[in-house]
């Protein structure tokens, strides 16, 4: 519903209907996309990283994931009542940003990612989710000193979380669905860093390397382009080759 109303809106922003920015509604939007990512990323990353390592100990204090879900909707529906013609201090917002990049940190620490470093359809689910802490530290940098755009973070969140969250378990769904064992194969591993170079050329390049902006981002599309054309071809191949299932044997 919540996505529903912001589509709405937007698009009566652009046909004039209503006084408000269309933009203005592509935030919340995509920060609801992140709210979910950190719910159910979070859950999953954890629950993926016990079972291959039952021996290590988490720390995933209870109060953790309802004070980041708490942050992030805060940080939300700031820019949601902007949306709207409201106006709220930047230094509140970076504020907000600041303290759910640091309880999201808190939490990618405490599931110990590194364990996961030999397996990659493990890691970087971790690496999918430090793109989330990211975004929010780059969110708050620029509200607070408007040295850099705004955009810069919201791509950490779309291109890095985003991508390579749904990228690895799109992977891990179709393989364990399709009656194949869940591990990795160098193809993986490939278009997962390719969704990673894509992500760090339109957040870190876009401000690091003086030049035309729209090299960066064709480069950067070339980069996603190549990993979910690589996702699309080894996908093809698995859906249609049969395999039976142990129980159906």
């Amino acid at each position: 519903m919540f996505f529903a109303a912001c589509n709405i809106l937007s698009h009566l922003g652009i046909l004039e209907v209503v006084d408000f920015s269309d933009e203005g509604f592509y935030v919340p939007a995509l920060l609801l996309v992140v709210f979910l990512m950190n719910v159910i990323g979070g859950r999953i990353m954890a629950a993926f990283t016990k079972s291959n390592h039952p021996n290590i100990q988490l720390f995933a204090p209870v109060f953790l994931l309802p004070l980041s879900m708490a942050l992030i909707a805060s940080v939300l529906f700031s820019f949601f009542y902007e949306a709207f013609g409201g106006e709220i201090e930047n230094e509140i917002q970076a504020a907000l940003a600041a303290a759910a990049g640091f309880i999201t940190f808190i939490r990618l620490a405490g599931l110990k990612g590194w364990t996961a470093w030999k397996n990659p359809l493990l890691y970087n689910l971790h690496l999918g989710y430090a793109w989330i802490v990211t975004g929010f530290f780059l969110l708050s940098y620029s509200l607070y000193t408007d040295e850099i755009a705004t955009s810069f973070p919201f791509h950490a969140f779309a291109v890095g979380a985003a991508g390579s969250l749904t990228l690895t378990l799109m992977i891990r769904a179709a393989l364990g669905h399709s009656g194949y064992s869940v591990k990795n194969e160098p193809i993986f591993t490939i278009l997962f860093w390719l969704v990673h170079l894509a992500a760090l050329s339109r957040v870190f390049l876009s401000f690091m390397i003086e030049g035309p902006y729209s090299h960066i981002l064709g480069m950067a599309g070339i980069f996603w382009f190549i990993a979910y054309a690589l996702y699309l071809i080894k996908l093809t191949k698995i859906l249609f080759s049969l395999r039976i299932m142990p129980i159906f044997k």
